[in-house]
């Protein structure tokens, strides 16, 4: 089984500037996503979805609702969305250099009696837009994501 570094560098291909490497990668949902899918689920599949509050767009946290990827490079920090099965990083939704990531948190949360670990960061492009990224991250990806939220730190 490939690590989700392989698997987020794999994701990566034609993206990755030559001899940037992916360093830190992990699993992940939006703040608050992770009760909202299982509720979802729990009440009837696309139909239950769609009763919580799933939508459909283009715009960043829209497109990670179902489940997000971050990749660290040597240079960038990559966000993805994830396959329906198996939550692997599919197509690169974000993308920006490191130099653009401030504001790097770190912290755990109890979701359905589980404490869980929780990271997040903003990005800020060069129009000084901000972007607030929160995630939580299964108790089984804590290791990974603290290995992403070391290298957003350095």
């Amino acid at each position: 089984m490939a690590s989700i570094i392989d698997q987020a560098t794999d994701a990566l291909a034609g993206h990755l500037q030559p001899g940037e490497q992916v360093v830190a990668a992990t699993r992940a949902q939006l703040d608050g996503n992770t009760v909202r899918f299982a509720s979802a689920q729990a009440i009837g599949g696309i139909a239950g979805a769609v009763a919580a509050g799933w939508r459909f767009g283009d715009d960043v946290t829209d497109r990670l609702r179902r489940g997000a990827a971050v990749a660290v490079t040597d240079r960038r920090v990559v966000v993805f969305d994830v396959t329906a099965m198996g939550a692997n990083p599919k197509n690169p939704v974000l993308i920006v250099d490191r130099a653009e990531v401030s504001d790097v948190v770190a912290g755990s949360k109890r979701i359905m009696l589980v404490k869980a670990p929780t990271f997040g960061f903003t990005v800020v492009d060069a129009g000084g837009e901000r972007l607030d990224l929160r995630f939580e991250v299964a108790k089984v990806q804590a290791k990974t994501a603290t290995a992403v939220v070391a290298e957003l730190q350095r």
